[in-house]
């Protein structure tokens, strides 16, 4: 077979480059040395040491090809490298249609990993001083760089210098260029006498680049070739090359988790670790060198200076420290990343840039310190120039510099400090060893405890700075951040920190990543959840001035763990280099051997091994198996899923391959991953951006309008958004909002809000969910002059001349808000009286002047707020209500009348125009939620899966959305918890698989695994072809469960939910008549009742023939099924003929009956409440309950506006049932069962009416001789 191997996506390395002199281009004398520096020398040196010479690139060695474009000899490659795979130069023989100019890489862009430009540019990064020979040979020198490309891709590079022996001799065609010859080892400085030749040691620098920063395992690999490289034998330093390039070529990266990769290369071992989470970089490097040379106050100063942007240069006199300090620092910072300009070595020809405009961050030669700090002097008060000096351990900066908060600083400052940053501290309580190998391993286990600490340390850090970002992003079509809120939630002195932070490029690329990537949970999250630091997300325009949360990690996360660790063994290499394909074979065979190992019960383990064999299948040409091993990737670990590679492959399969890939059961996702790689500029995606100011630049029409309030949590759903737009647009001749209108009003917003978080309430403590919707001016009461503070749940009043807050009356025991006239001064009605429903009312007289029909009418929402949330069991009501109040409130500052702001006061407006509900619906009705609250579109409730509690956890709903979000629901206060989006379309069913595992199957075909704890979908599974409609499990009688998937083509499978793999599938026969309409299975028995347009179809699933017995409702007739339910095993249930149709079967004989047990258009489900309960929901929108044994309906209840589309039972007996979209929300019922089990929570709005402690206070003010008020505490 004719294959062409070629280089592993996940290799190592991308390019080995080698730079220097050697006996093909001799020392060229360098045309200007002005700024270069001379190495300092001796009196007895040659004037040659002095000489600056041109260096050149020698080779440029990729997997595949190696291009050595100054040798003119031809030679045999094999077998590391085709012969057709060499590049030389052609000036004394070769091709000549590949002519170059000598010391430079000529070769076509794809026949190499790295662009030429990068290549030929290295020699100035290799040699920052510029290329100089010594007489005497000097010892081996290490340092790093990292490259960034056009498009802002960095790669990573080790540098290795050493010296050879050669012999020179001046040429004497052209004076001041010598020639170059090979000198044995043994040759010393002792040259024959008289002899016109010289010894001398000429540089040579090998450079190894990689994708990713495993600095330390490039340097061992080096450092593993150098007794092979130090000749100068040509011959024997490019076979020695050649052999240490095509090996290293064949290591792959592991992919992030617990696998490790160990290698042989040269007699040496290596050990690649992974990332720990595809969210974090690899950490190949010691992170202590920082605190060798800095004190923690520094350090903490360069991070602050990173984080908002500066302009950095780092100095040290030796270029090896430059970029570890620096990439140490980046890794402090993550999730954030430096995307200006970055040179962490800055060759002396090119110090020049440090006057360049924009932040960059540069590392240069100390030599270079006085003229720096010249181009400092030289700059305007409003440039910013910060000089971190590694060698004096000192940091300069202007004073404007913001700080790192205090509340973060000080914690990790006091983590940090007795950290060991000297080894040879540690080892002075060791053993003296005696062994090499044992010595590294103190050492390697001293630099993985510095990594541990000092990462969680920082990580701790900047959740306690960031973790709460998510709490101020609304994502809808774009994202939006509310920087201004952001900002002054935080502590006014760290205030301009965040706000330099915010506007750097670093945290818009954050944000961006987010938009962009919605399905994927951010940074912080993922980290709060691995930590168990999980702060409670709260509305973004909560107003209550709580203190700052800021998480503390636990301790056990800064303890020496036991790292769990894998390790893949490579096998060892063959004479042979990635063209014959040898390794390959070897590596395929001991893959193979992992991933059918029967001993091997870790999933993760096996999803890394597909992993792995998915590149190599790539690098062996076999394109349709890697995307095979791919989605067997996503099976088990979807964070592992390497999505730009899946789809790189789909773009470039041919329609051969695609027609081959339509069979497989991931075929649809694959689909979709490919077009969207091909319409990736499509118009419509690059719509989607960050907004970070709430001021739109152009004028919005209404729909817009409604998404961009929306979006800004300003008003909720369409109707709000409407009235809010009726009110702006008041006054304006056409039917849109322009800037200036929408400016007035948000900023009034703003400052309201501002002036609510800062009130001060003395005494009072406000509630759970409690915040200040409006403050007035300074009034007179009946009690006192002061200011009236109303919050969500009551009316406050601050009296002068005390330290207390007197509650006046909760919002929900307003009996009345009436217009009041007293005084003699002011006539007419210049205050409201308001009453309390409280058996012993005191009237409370607020003399708000002109506010007073503006105050009355907030009032009175809040009052009917209240009211027709207990009617409805609806807090969100409540929630709306307040909204209201704070919309009508912001309209009047900005100066519009009170008839236009009290248009947004729409409750207090209804009076009876509120549907009543039945006496029925109002007893059972026990809590009425929405799931989605801030979504502008309601979405369908697909299905509702209610998850027991366990381990002091709270029992949960899950509600799946057509959004394809997946909600859940906390029972204790019965408020949206969290949301997840893992699936690409409707998320049509739901099931609680293990302790910790709730299944959700997706109209995008595939069943999405989902952690309980953690919400993250690491598995997927993808064995259906079309849609997945439901799903149920079943037990034998060795106690094994099986989940069962079923989809709309009559494919059904059965799944171990232990190792997630499919152990059995059948296949419904679906005749022409149904179509792709299996909708709902039930177990009884042995077999499955499946549903489907008109039919029901009975299949026993223990056995493998498949056979299938179709039944019809009513033979001779076409009479659809709308719905089905097991009763017993000896009795289905099914909803025919869209109407209050039940037909009866018997599920031995097969036999049915029909009973008509309500006017209605049709039942859309039905839950089994117990044996004579059926709980049926209908089209309409109402609920039947009805008796099994009569086929009565004994009750009727009407609460959802749309068809009820889902229902589930908790172990309280509350039944919850979920709508269509026109209504969106889910209702939870008392149903028989709870009145016999214990009693349930009342509703949070019933407050007793007595509380437990009281305080009394006496206030005495002019009108009335004095009076007692009882305040709650």
């Amino acid at each position: 077979m004719n294959t062409h191997f070629s280089k592993l996506p996940n290799s190592l390395i991308e390019i080995c480059v080698v730079v220097g002199m050697d006996q093909d281009t001799g020392l060229v004398a360098a045309r200007s040395a002005e700024s270069k520096r001379a190495p300092k020398s001796s009196k007895q040196q040659s004037p040659l040491s002095q000489t600056l010479f041109e260096t050149h690139v020698l080779a440029a060695l990729s997997g595949e090809v190696a291009s050595f474009c100054c040798t003119a000899l031809e030679f045999d490659s094999e077998p590391y490298y085709s012969n057709l795979g060499i590049l030389c130069s052609p000036t004394k023989g070769g091709n000549p249609g590949r002519r170059a100019r000598r010391g430079s890489v000529m070769v076509k862009a794809a026949e190499l990993p790295l662009a030429q430009d990068v290549i030929n540019s290295l020699p100035q990064f290799c040699f920052p001083d510029g290329g100089y020979i010594s007489m005497k040979k000097k010892p081996v020198e290490c340092h790093s760089l990292v490259l960034t490309d056009i498009e802002g891709n960095r790669t990573y590079c080790s540098c290795m210098t050493f010296y050879r022996g050669f012999l020179i001799e001046e040429d004497k065609d052209v004076p001041g260029n010598y020639k170059l010859f090979y000198a044995e080892e043994k040759t010393d400085g002792q040259v024959v006498p008289g002899s016109s030749y010289q010894l001398f040691y000429v540089p040579t620098c090998c450079c190894l680049i990689s994708k990713w920063p495993y600095f330390n395992i490039m340097k061992d690999c080096l450092s593993s070739l150098l007794p092979q490289v130090m000749t100068s034998d040509p011959a024997l330093f490019r076979t020695a090359l050649m052999q240490f390039v095509s090996q290293l070529a064949m290591v792959p990266v592991p992919p992030p988790g617990s696998l490790g990769i160990e290698f042989e290369l040269l007699g040496v071992k290596h050990l690649l670790r992974p990332a720990e989470t595809p969210e974090t970089r690899v950490v190949n490097m010691e992170l202590h060198y920082p605190f060798l040379y800095f004190s923690l106050d520094d350090i903490l100063l360069l991070m602050s200076c990173i984080l908002t942007q500066q302009r950095i240069i780092f100095l040290s006199s030796s270029y090896s420290l430059l970029t570890p300090v620096i990439e140490s620092l980046f890794t402090f910072i993550q999730p954030f990343s430096w995307s200006w300009t970055y040179v962490p070595i800055l060759p002396s020809a090119l110090i020049d840039l440090v006057e360049a405009p924009g932040a960059f961050i540069m590392g240069c030669h100390k030599e270079h310190k006085s003229k720096i700090q010249q181009v400092v002097e030289g700059m305007d008060e409003l440039s910013s120039f910060v000089i971190a000096d590694i060698d004096e351990g000192s940091v300069t900066s202007p004073p404007r510099i913001q700080r790192l908060p205090t509340y973060a600083a000080e914690l990790y400052k006091f983590r940090m400090k007795n950290a060991v940053i000297h080894f040879d501290r540690l080892l002075v309580q060791r053993q003296t060893f005696y062994s090499l190998q044992e010595w590294n391993n103190c050492r390697d286990k001293f630099v993985r405890d510095f990594q541990r600490l000092v990462l969680a340390s920082n990580l701790e850090m900047m959740l306690r700075m960031f973790s709460d970002i998510k709490n101020f992003i609304v994502q809808q079509e774009d994202l939006f951040f509310d920087m201004d809120t952001y900002i002054e939630s935080k502590p006014a002195e760290n205030q301009d920190f965040f706000r330099e932070v915010c506007k750097s490029q670093a945290f818009s690329m954050f944000l961006y990543d987010l938009i962009h990537n919605s399905e994927k949970a951010d940074y912080f999250t993922l980290m709060a959840q691995k930590t168990r630091v999980v702060p409670k997300t709260g509305p973004l325009r909560k107003r209550s001035s709580s203190a700052l949360t800021v998480p503390v990690i636990p301790e056990e996360c800064f303890a020496d763990a036991h790292e769990e660790l894998s390790i893949f063994a490579l096998p060892p290499f063959v004479r042979g280099g990635i063209h014959t394909g040898l390794f390959y074979e070897d590596y395929l065979r001991t893959l193979n051997y992992k991933i059918t190992d029967p001993t091997n019960k870790s999933s993760g383990l096996l999803a890394n091994h597909l992993y792995l064999r998915g590149m190599l299948r790539i690098a062996r040409g076999e394109k349709t198996k890697a995307v095979d091993d791919f989605f067997g990737v996503s099976s088990t670990s979807a964070q592992l899923f390497p999505t730009s590679t899946v789809k790189e492959i789909m773009c470039k399969l041919s329609d051969l391959e695609v027609e081959e890939l339509r069979t497989r059961h991931f075929w649809r996702k694959a689909e979709r991953l490919r077009v969207h790689a091909k319409e990736k500029w499509n118009y419509r995606r690059a719509r989607k951006e960050v907004v970070t100011s709430a001021i739109p630049s152009n004028p919005l029409a209404f729909k817009e309008f409604v998404k961009h309030v929306s979006m800004l949590q300003i008003a909720n759903g369409e109707d709000a958004g409407r009235r809010l737009f009726q009110a702006l647009a008041n006054n304006s001749t056409t039917n849109v909002i322009d800037p200036d209108t929408f400016a007035a009003f948000y900023d009034a917003l703003s400052q309201a809000s501002t002036m609510a978080k800062s009130v001060s309430l003395r005494n009072i403590v406000l509630e759970r969910n409690e915040f200040v919707l409006k403050i007035s001016k300074h009034i007179k009461t009946n009690k006192g002059m002061g200011w009236l503070v109303l919050t969500v749940d009551r009316l406050l009043f601050l009296p002068d001349g005390t330290q207390q807050c007197i509650s006046v009356v909760r919002n929900d025991e307003i009996k009345n808000v009436e217009p009041h006239s007293g005084g003699v001064l002011l006539g007419g009605d210049t205050a409201i009286r308001i009453t309390s429903t409280e058996s012993d009312p005191v009237s409370f007289i607020a003399f708000v002047k002109e506010e007073k029909d503006f105050w009355r009418s907030c009032l009175l929402e809040m009052k009917a707020g209240y009211n027709i949330s207990d009617v409805y069991k609806d807090k969100e009501i409540v929630k709306q209500a307040a909204q209201n109040v704070i919309m009508a409130d912001s309209l009047r500052q900005s100066d519009y009348q009170d008839q236009v702001a009290m248009q947004v006061l729409y409750f207090s407006t209804q009076g009876d125009n509120i549907d009543k509900l039945t006496e029925a619906t109002e007893k059972a009705l026990y809590k009425r939620v929405s799931p989605s609250p801030q979504d502008i579109e309601k979405s369908t409730v697909e299905a509702l899966l209610y998850v027991r509690g366990s381990k002091g956890r709270e029992p949960k709903v899950w509600c799946a959305m057509g959004s394809g979000v997946v909600v859940v629901i906390d029972t204790k206060e019965w408020e949206h918890e969290t949301h997840m989006k893992h699936a690409k379309d409707r998320v049509s069913c739901l099931l609680a698989v293990e302790e910790n595992q709730v299944w959700a199957g997706s109209l995008d075909t595939t069943i999405y695994v989902i952690n309980t704890q953690t919400g993250k979908a690491d598995q997927q599974l993808l064995g259906h072809h079309d849609l997945l409609s439901h799903m149920i499990k079943t037990e034998d009688s060795q106690g094994q469960t099986t989940v069962w998937s079923a989809s709309l083509d009559g494919q059904i499978v059965g799944w171990d939910p232990v190792t997630l793999t499919a152990k059995k599938e059948l296949h419904v026969k679906l005749d022409q008549r149904n179509g792709k309409t299996l909708y709902l299975i039930a177990a009884v028995g042995d077999t499955f009742w499946c549903a489907t347009r008109f039919n029901i179809f009975v299949i026993n699933y223990k056995r493998d023939d498949n056979e299938t017995k179709m039944l019809t409702p009513k033979e001779g007739e076409l009479m659809s099924v709308d719905t089905m339910c097991a009763v017993s095993n000896e009795k289905i249930w099914t909803g025919c003929d869209k109407k209050g149709l039940v037909v009866v079967w018997n599920t031995v004989t097969y036999k049915n009956k029909h009973q008509i047990v309500c006017e209605c258009n049709g039942f859309t489900c039905m839950l089994k409440v117990d044996n004579n309960t059926i709980w049926a929901g209908s089209k309409s929108g109402k609920i039947y309950v009805i008796s099994v044994k009569e086929l009565q309906v004994t009750m009727e209840l009407s609460l959802h506006q749309d068809r009820v589309r889902s229902m589930c039972l908790t172990d309280e007996g509350l039944v919850i049932s979920g709508s269509g979209s026109r209504d969106g929300r889910i209702a939870v019922w008392k149903s028989h069962l709870s009145e016999e089990r214990p009693a349930i929570q009342r509703f949070s709005h019933e407050r007793p009416r007595r509380p437990n402690q009281i305080r009394r206070e006496v206030t005495v003010c002019d009108e009335e001789d004095g009076f007692e008020l009882v305040c709650r505490k």
